[in-house]
């Protein structure tokens, strides 16, 4: 629906088309009944619209209808003012008949790939974790059965999309690793949090990197950002009284005793921790290993950018004797259209460097399919 006017909040009363929606979202069908006629006889028809559905919808208000807006995952576009200057550039490139478009080999190597899927079911095995994460910070809304049931979904479909670099158990199902939880983490992490009453989200760089790693000592927090310790620690004390932050140990258990952080202070073994509030685990603090911390390892591989844009200016707060520096290089895209396609293919190969990244990492065993004949055909067409 490219207009969800009937669906807004606000809107007074219920209606049809809302409800009819909710039930295909909810159930993967809708029956309707109607009292009709087989001759003169008058008798109840039942109508069946079978599913599974999927909606995708937009609203310039900041939600749909409260029973359908719980239902669903909402995500925020980039509203940064260099978002809309690019947009801008962008629609006049496109107008003065000076823009490229999608190579048509790139589009056809994807609709190959995706023709190539199967339909298989996915088992998570780290969702029990995932959930005593969440259950650890105590009370939680009713909103949060459904919203885990909405990570859990999102899960699944990448690990689906990726069948073809997944494992498989003895029954054929998909086995996702936390590469796919790391994906669903940034594309539905807020969203997550919203669907708990959480919106806020800190807009300081320095909150914000704390609460992607996980936890961070003071001096790990000074030497990322590229200032002095007496800095941070100029900065932290407010932090702390506000609650923003707290103090913790190495296992991310708070401090209860004051002799005991100030010792853990002076061995360098005291980290700091953005206050539990209901949230998804980071991958992090899911696996404990560290190369999923920011700037680790996997953290690199598989971050998909979102950090460095999602930001409206003027919304961070720095202090002055503090100049954060770029942690996040700019890479382009391939301009060539055959190498666009080559990538696709090249990642998938027997012999790349990304299967034995992941088969040296810990993560679960990866079974590649060589894809890469599959599109030989398409970088071949002229």
């Amino acid at each position: 629906m490219t207009e969800a006017l009937q669906l807004q909040s606000g809107r007074q009363g219920d209606n049809e088309l809302a409800y009819c929606i909710r039930t295909l979202i909810s159930e993967g069908y809708l029956k309707y009944q109607y009292t009709g006629f087989i001759g003169k006889k008058k008798v109840t028809i039942v109508q069946e619209l079978k599913g599974p559905t999927s909606l995708l919808t937009t609203t310039i208000h900041g939600q749909l209808e409260g029973q359908l807006d719980d239902r669903m995952i909402t995500i925020h576009p980039n509203t940064t003012a260099e978002q809309t200057r690019d947009i801008i550039s962008r629609t006049a490139e496109m107008a003065s008949g000076n823009s490229d478009g999608v190579d048509q080999k790139t589009l056809d190597a994807w609709k190959l790939f995706y023709k190539s899927l199967g339909s298989v079911e996915v088992v998570i095995p780290y969702a029990g974790d995932i959930a005593a994460f969440i259950n650890r910070t105590g009370s939680l809304p009713i909103s949060s059965r459904r919203a885990f049931k909405r990570v859990l979904a999102t899960i699944k479909t990448i690990a689906l999309i990726h069948q073809k670099q997944r494992s498989r158990d003895d029954q054929g199902r998909v086995i996702a690793d936390y590469a796919d939880f790391f994906i669903a983490y940034q594309l539905v992490g807020d969203s997550f949090r919203e669907s708990l009453g959480e919106g806020q989200r800190y807009t300081d760089d320095r909150v914000r990197l704390v609460e992607k790693d996980g936890q961070m000592t003071p001096r790990a927090l000074s030497e990322n950002i590229g200032v002095s310790t007496a800095a941070i620690s100029q900065w932290l004390k407010p932090m702390i009284e506000k609650g923003v932050l707290v103090w913790c140990d190495g296992n991310g258990v708070e401090f209860t005793d004051v002799a005991e952080l100030e010792r853990a202070k002076r061995m360098g073994q005291a980290f700091v921790k953005v206050a539990e509030r209901p949230c998804l685990p980071s991958p992090y603090q899911l696996t404990g290993d560290s190369r999923w911390n920011a700037g680790g390892e996997f953290g690199e591989l598989y971050d998909l950018g979102f950090e460095e844009s999602d930001q409206n200016e003027g919304e961070s707060t720095v202090l002055p004797e503090m100049e954060t520096k770029d942690s996040i290089e700019e890479i382009s895209a391939p301009a060539d259209s055959d190498e666009a396609v080559k990538v696709l293919s090249e990642k998938t190969g027997p012999d790349n460097n990304f299967k034995n990244e992941r088969l040296d990492s810990g993560l679960v065993p990866v079974e590649f399919e060589n894809l890469a004949d599959e599109f030989s055909g398409l970088l071949q067409m002229n």
